[in-house]
């Protein structure tokens, strides 16, 4: 029963914390974009699906079922957390570079979204028959495709110093 509430209580505290740090970035940097404060709704949003979760490991002694409310919040990260990237600055240019750009995020979008296609969601959509779980089920790796196809894309245009801090937040 400790290591449930001890792993319960992390995976709501982590969220929170890094919810408090974008907020802070965005105090620090508000003036000149939004980017920070739609990555601190986005942690805020997962830190309620991580509470809402962890309610019900606690109070009803199992896993909530899919779907259950903690879903909207693990699910409902990523459109913030997309507004939050595509809001940072870049680099001024012209109208074909940022053609260029979107193409570049569709053709790593469809990329991402094969692969998950074939190792995630085949298996997944295969195990149940109930159509709110497939729904649910399907939305998750949607989810994680938008947010890590963003921020491929904008890895894509960065300079090498700049790109090393991208990567590991499309993992």
């Amino acid at each position: 029963r400790t290591r449930t509430v001890v792993s319960d209580l992390v995976f709501v505290a982590a969220p929170l914390f890094a919810t408090w740090t974008c907020w802070r970035a965005h105090r620090r940097d508000g003036s000149r974009h939004t980017g920070w404060w739609w990555l601190a709704a986005g942690c805020l949003t997962w830190a309620a699906g991580s509470a809402l979760f962890a309610h019900h490991e606690l109070a009803y002694g199992e896993v909530p079922r899919i779907p259950s409310p903690a879903d909207l919040g693990y699910i409902g990260y990523a459109l913030p957390v997309a507004v939050g990237i595509l809001r940072f600055p870049r680099a001024p240019g012209t109208v074909w570079s940022r053609w260029r750009s979107a193409l570049d995020s569709l053709v790593i979008a469809g990329c991402l979204l094969l692969t998950s296609a074939l190792l995630v969601l085949d298996p997944v959509l295969n195990a149940t028959d109930l159509a709110a779980t497939r729904v649910v089920a399907l939305a998750y790796p949607l989810a994680d495709v938008l947010v890590a196809s963003i921020v491929l894309a904008r890895c894509v245009v960065l300079p090498d110093t700049r790109r090393m801090v991208w990567v590991p937040l499309s993992l």
